[in-house]
């Protein structure tokens, strides 16, 4: 029997290999040890460019591979350890940083094209530059002026509470906030108001606080608006009508009104009286309303949080229109006028400022308000500094500038021999509070409300007004930053 041959298999095109012989010049690769994980028989290590979502680690040793730089997560030389600064020092350093951010504030608007990087948001934008022309060179220092330009030389900063040295190579989050950017092209001078209670316990004068405010050269004087509360509180737009009626420059903020307690319209009508008898001197603050409680308790539907913003817009909206238009008509979500007038109109535009925290009523304050006013316990620097670049592409996508809507930080304040260790409240020596509330100017705030705590209120507002108000106003009028 004739023996059978195999079937002949199809030829298959071989996968490139390295040559044996050498012929191959072998790529250089780093210093470092193997990656983890299956390895091929030559040595060399697996590929991992199947899994897009790895990070390529440092590979074996190959002939004549320079040295590598430590990578991220690897030890890196020690540093020696910096000295910590005084109050003296810290002082200084800030100075020398508000100063540096106000010739990188000049340096970017020579530049104007190149924007600092910014990566949580993506909008599609026109070309910033022609693709023939040379893209210009950017600051090494986050803020710093070029050296030929001007700009001063470098300047150390005193190191982080931690111990870590601030002057650490620049990458992204080192860069100035694009919120600060954006906020820079204009604003306001420093102004710092103070806080009064609206309690109506025994021996509470609010108008007398308020008159205390005016000598001691406060801005303004602001008061919260919650109907109902556990203590005896006295009505907010009440209260502020009788201390304008005894005060006569001092400006009057509400902080800020609840928009359901009151109908939108009688609320335009009421503010245009106040600022006429007052002689222009109302900051119609408004919020969507505080606790669900306060709305049960006074017989007022409880709305939700959509139904808040949306109120919050149309009395925007009322408001504004009852001030200008002869005849006004607004059909809203929630509160709507028919063919209304208000007469008489008030002789200038009354700022409104929002208290807001949403990410809808973010955007709200960026395309409508005139100022920004939350407080340090439910905004910390670092939510602050998210909601301000929010704000800031809000006002941008109106056809705002955000430069032109007021920032002001309700903080807590206690003057004192040490520190607190309560993240809500600036506390500490004079120093310690001018320093903490620069660092609040540099995220972008140019106004302040002060709520002294503890006790002696006395004389913790003496000692705000005497021993951080004038420091402070000459630090940021010295910087010029990020005020124009």
């Amino acid at each position: 029997m004739a023996e059978v041959e195999p079937p002949v298999r199809r030829a298959r095109p071989l996968r490139r290999q390295h040559r044996a012989d050498g012929a191959r010049r072998p790529r250089a690769r780093p210093v470092g040890r193997p990656a983890p994980g299956p390895r091929r028989t030559d040595g060399a290590p697996a590929r991992l460019d199947r899994q897009p979502h790895r990070r390529r680690r440092p590979a074996a040793l190959g002939p004549a591979a320079p040295a590598a730089r430590p990578r991220h997560g690897q030890q890196r030389p020690r540093r020696r350890p910096r000295r910590r600064r005084g109050a003296g020092g810290r002082r200084r350093a800030v100075r020398a940083r508000l100063a540096d951010l106000a010739a990188g504030r000049r340096d970017h608007r020579q530049r104007r094209g190149d924007r600092p990087l910014h990566r949580r948001r993506v909008r599609s934008r026109t070309a910033r530059r022609p693709h023939d022309r040379p893209r210009r060179a950017r600051p090494l220092h986050p803020g710093r002026a070029h050296r030929d330009r001007g700009g001063r030389a470098p300047a150390r900063l005193a190191p982080r509470r931690d111990g870590r040295d601030r002057d650490r190579p620049v990458r992204g989050r080192h860069r100035p906030d694009r919120a600060v950017l954006r906020f820079q092209a204009g604003g306001t001078t420093m102004r710092c108001g103070l806080n009064v209670s609206t309690s109506a316990a025994p021996g509470a004068d609010p108008v007398a606080r308020a008159r205390e405010a005016e000598r001691l050269g406060f801005d303004f004087v602001s008061a919260s608006d919650h109907p109902c509360t556990a203590h005896p509180t006295m009505e907010t737009w009440t209260m502020l009508s009788w201390i304008a009626a005894t005060t006569s420059t001092i400006t009057i903020a509400t902080r800020v009104l609840g928009v359901p307690y009151r109908n939108p319209a009688m609320v335009a009508k009421m503010a245009e009286t106040f600022d006429r008898l007052s002689g222009g001197r109302l900051i119609l603050g408004l919020g969507g309303g505080y606790s669900d409680e306060e709305f049960r308790s006074f017989g007022i539907p409880v709305p939700t949080p959509r139904e808040k913003v949306d109120g919050l817009e149309d009395a925007i909206r009322i408001a504004r229109g009852l001030w200008s238009e002869p005849v006004f008509t607004h059909a809203g979500r929630v509160h709507h006028v028919d063919a209304a007038d208000l007469e008489p109109k008030p002789e200038r535009d009354i700022p409104i400022w929002l208290g807001t925290f949403g990410p809808r009523a973010l955007d709200l304050t960026g395309r409508l308000a005139d100022g920004w006013i939350p407080s340090l316990g439910f905004a910390p620097p670092e939510r602050a500094r998210v909601m301000l670049e929010r704000i800031a592409a809000a006002a941008e996508d109106a056809g705002r500038d955000p430069a032109d809507i007021t920032r002001a930080y309700n903080v807590g304040v206690r003057i004192s021999e040490r520190v607190e260790d309560d993240p809500g409240l600036v506390s500490g020596p004079p120093d310690a509070v001018i320093e903490r509330l620069l660092g609040f100017v540099g995220i972008g705030f140019n106004a302040f409300n002060f709520m002294p705590a503890g006790p002696g209120m006395a004389e913790q507002v003496e000692r705000l007004a005497h021993e951080v108000l004038p420091p402070l106003r000459q630090e940021t009028a010295a910087s010029a930053w990020p005020f124009a």
